[in-house]
């Protein structure tokens, strides 16, 4: 048996005209949302003779969380507070010829019911390495490190992302059939697939013309507006598109390594790819009813294609791990219908980099720095209204700092701090752990969030400073 665990970076939207809905929150009137994993236990047997032979005492199977938070201050409709139950089955077994995983989450808020939902990180068969060492095949739905700085921003850029919460999201794999070469000191990825599944939130729904979800983190979009002096009613509806149209989108990528990001020595990779982008867009069809002071909004979800190429590189010392991140993206260009409203998208150039230092004790301090700049089109090409639309990119320009320790005592602890340059926000998060038993672990966290303005991804959430707590069980 051996644990494993990642730890995934950060993602949402910033508050805009409809702030979090945009891309992954609306999808989940359509479909279910699910969590992020914060640790997950996972049975590995070499093959199914070992597997059946293997102790059930030193099996584990998943994990059993339970989750729980309370807010210091009221804010809206917010409720004061939430608790969520996780399951997450995570089943893995490798035999002679053939491989496979399944890792499933399934999550709910206690006090809605409705919540329900279920998504799979990973879910594929694939050839044994046991079988062809250094080539293998995979279909199915797998998380690969496909870039360094998509896992430590979380830009969904590369691969998609859970929202369930928006703080902490879970990283998952793409779709499709996956060939990977791997010695020594190359690996080599090249993906296609017929078929996109775009990133998903938790349950949003639409009731008496208004946007609503039982999610703390939910933050809902205008209500008003004002024309011409006068307050003015939004009322929302979803247009359902065709279901074929939002998932059967082709998609390739290939990345090349020389090195290992999690090794001692130099590395470098360079990805490229083609794909529908993760997220989905909103275009907002607006229609004024003067005799009644009501602005309908009917919201078109629709998939674009983008094409990203990224160079990274760095050199692990061991105690210390320099290196640097340059992604240029470029998305489809497909004009709006006359009079409605698209989110304002052009090419983009990403640098992202970062330093770690790992001690012997087992603390690791790390600092990391985004920055995107991004070539938007005139606002006259959105109808005058580009700048309420959502940005693509959580941060345009931010900093974070992190310190973490896991070692041999029963405690560990993550800290957190990050700061958007762009909006003047700051959020800070602690997470302290407590390994009670060899199977129980039990958690305390905080987030608070500081904001200048209640713009972008951190100023959104102004207000939600909480506590946290958690049971987390491994069966």
């Amino acid at each position: 048996m051996r644990e494993t665990s990642r730890d995934f970076a950060q993602c949402s939207r910033p508050r805009t005209f409809w702030p979090a809905l945009g891309r992954a929150g609306l999808f989940g009137c359509m479909m279910a949302a699910a969590s992020h994993m914060q640790a997950r236990a996972s049975v590995e047997t070499q093959s199914l003779a070992q597997a059946g032979s293997a102790a059930e005492s030193d099996l584990e199977f998943g994990e059993l969380r339970v989750e729980t938070q309370g807010f210091f201050r009221e804010k809206g409709e917010r409720p004061s507070g939430a608790t969520s139950l996780f399951v997450n089955p995570d089943w893995w077994t490798e035999g002679t010829l053939l491989s496979a995983r399944l890792n499933v989450q399934a999550v709910t808020l206690l006090t809605d019911r409705s919540t329900f939902t279920v998504e799979s990180s990973d879910a594929y068969i694939s050839t044994s390495r046991q079988w062809v060492r250094d080539h293998q095949l995979t279909l199915g739905r797998r998380v690969y490190d496909w870039s360094v700085a998509d896992q430590r921003w979380g830009t969904g850029m590369w691969s998609p992302r859970f929202n369930w919460d928006p703080i902490r999201p879970q990283t998952v794999g793409l779709l499709g059939l996956f060939y990977t070469y791997e010695n020594r000191d190359w690996r080599i990825i090249a993906y296609a697939s017929p078929v996109s599944v775009p990133e998903r939130g938790f349950p949003i729904a639409i009731e008496d013309g208004k946007l609503r979800s039982s999610s703390p983190d939910f933050v809902p979009p205008f209500s008003q507006v004002s024309l011409m002096g006068q307050s003015v009613d939004i009322k929302y509806n979803l247009v359902y598109p065709d279901m074929l149209d939002l998932l059967v989108v082709p998609a390739a990528a290939f990345s090349v390594r020389h090195g290992d990001p999690r090794e001692e020595g130099l590395w470098a990779q360079a990805s490229v790819s083609s794909k529908a982008m993760n997220q989905i867009e909103l275009l907002l069809e607006p229609e004024l009813i003067a005799s009644q002071l009501i602005l309908n909004s009917n919201l078109h979800p629709r998939r674009l294609r983008h094409g990203v190429a990224t160079l990274e590189s760095g050199w692990n010392l061991g105690w210390m791990h320099p290196w640097l991140s340059l992604s240029a993206e470029r998305p489809e260009a497909l004009t709006p219908p006359e009079g409605w409203v698209g989110s304002a998208m052009g090419p983009a150039l990403v640098t992202a980099a970062g330093l770690d230092f790992s001690f012997p004790t087992g603390n690791v301090l790390g600092a990391q720095w985004i920055n995107v700049q991004e070539s938007l089109p005139a606002l006259a090409s959105s109808g005058g209204m580009a700048g309420v639309t959502p940005s693509r990119f959580q941060y345009k320009d931010a900093l974070r700092f992190r310190a973490s320790w896991e070692g041999p005592s029963r405690f560990d602890y993550v800290f957190g701090w990050t700061h958007d340059l762009n909006w003047g926000s700051s959020l800070l998060t602690a997470d302290i752990g407590y390994k009670a038993f060899r199977r129980l672990h039990l958690g305390l966290g905080a987030d608070f969030f500081s904001a200048a303005q209640g713009e972008g991804f951190i100023g959104q959430y102004y207000g939600n400073d909480r506590v946290r707590a958690k049971v987390s069980y491994a069966f």
